[in-house]
Parts: structure tokens; sequence; C-alpha cells
């Protein structure tokens, strides 16, 4: 009898076993083309980074998502086989994730990036750094600092409204606050224009770094 309420529970824990939607996840549209961050970003890493990057961890992220849905028996082997897929679905779905936020914090220069908008951000940000300058310095020196592969963060807190400079190894994405900025810190995202020179990646990406968004952010 105990053997089988044990079973009964297994079942239904099983069945329950469901974290997220069904559904097909999708490759977000750019709002600038491929050579519109030059000189600071070329043309062929951008479409290195989003079209062969990012595309990966949405095409692996599907088809993770269909092999965890496809494990529909009620045993014990199934739900293992589950949180296995669930490691990979974490990966892929945080590459998904910070990707699609990477890109919206990037803006041509001549559209206006890399313009600091004096406003309630620069006054948080002043508040914690004193100066912008201070808060780029800081926040480089937190991506030069980064062991292997990464992402550097603003966020700001739910709690406190206070920012802080945050930074998570390989797809890890933010879990506490709200994202301001994030900057990739995988090779990836400079390798064949900078080579191993990350350093001068991270001084200029900020010449393209959008502070519309990260004002429109930071006041919602």
């Amino acid at each position: 009898m105990l053997k089988s309420f044990k079973d009964l529970v297994l079942k239904k824990t099983i069945k329950n076993f469901r974290f997220f939607s069904h559904s097909k996840y999708v490759l977000p549209n750019l709002s600038f083309d491929y050579q519109a961050l030059e000189p600071y970003l070329s043309g062929d890493l951008i479409e290195l980074h989003y079209n062969q990057h990012h595309r990966a961890y949405v095409t692996n992220l599907n088809k993770t998502v269909e092999k965890y849905y496809e494990e529909n028996e009620s045993s014990l082997d199934s739900f293992i086989n589950r949180l296995n897929l669930l490691t990979s679905i974490k990966f892929f779905a945080g590459g998904h994730i910070n990707h699609s936020l990477y890109w919206e914090n990037l803006l041509p220069n001549k559209q206006g990036g890399g313009q600091i908008i004096n406003g309630p951000l620069v006054e948080a940000i002043k508040k914690e750094w004193k100066s912008v300058d201070e808060f780029i310095r800081i926040f480089n020196m937190q991506l030069a600092g980064i062991q292997g592969s990464g992402w550097a963060w603003l966020v700001k807190s739910p709690f406190s409204q206070r920012l802080s400079i945050q930074t998570t190894m390989n797809q890890d994405v933010v879990t506490q606050g709200k994202v301001i900025l994030g900057i990739d810190a995988w090779e990836h995202s400079y390798y064949i224009q900078y080579l191993n020179n990350k350093t001068k990646y991270f001084e200029n990406i900020w010449n393209v770094v959008n502070w519309k968004v990260m004002n429109q952010r930071f006041e919602q």
C-alpha cells in the first residue's frame, strides 16, 4: 500500500513537472544593420555574434525543450532525464535572454550611441560611484576580472532602488534586480576584431551603448 502511494506521488510530480511554455522561441530582430556599430564593433563581428552564436542558443533551446516534452513516461528514469535536460535549458535560455538584452543595449554612434543622458539614472550612478567616468572604469574592471566566459551587469535593486554592478558566469542570468545594462565578456563577442585585446573592446563598446534604453529600464 505504501509503495503504491509513493508511486502515485511520483507520477503526479512528474506529470506536473512543467516550468515553461511549450512554444517556439525566436531570434529577435536587430534594430540596426550589421555595419552600423562600426568602427567600434565591426559588421563581421556583429553578424557572427548575432546570426551564428545567438541563433544557435535559440535553435538549441527549442530542440532541448522539445526533448523535454517528449519525456512523457511517468517513471523515475523519465524524471531524471527531465532534470538533466533542465541544465541544458538553463544554459540555452540564459544565452537567449542575455543576448536579447545585450542587443537592446547597443545603438549606432551616429544615432546617439554612447551619448550620456542626464537624468535620474545618471544621478543614481553618481550616488554610487561619484561620476559616470568612475562608474565606467569600475564596470570595465569587473568585466576584465571575469575568468573564462561571462557577463557584467548594471542592476537596479527592486527594494532599495539603488544600483550595483554584478557579474554572472557563462550564460547565467541576473535573478535579483532589474537589468539596466549588460555587456558580453564571452570571447565570441570581440575576438575576430580585437583578438586577445579584450580591454580595448570593453573601452570601445561605450561608444555605442544605448543610454536611452538604459534610462527607460531604470525609470520603469
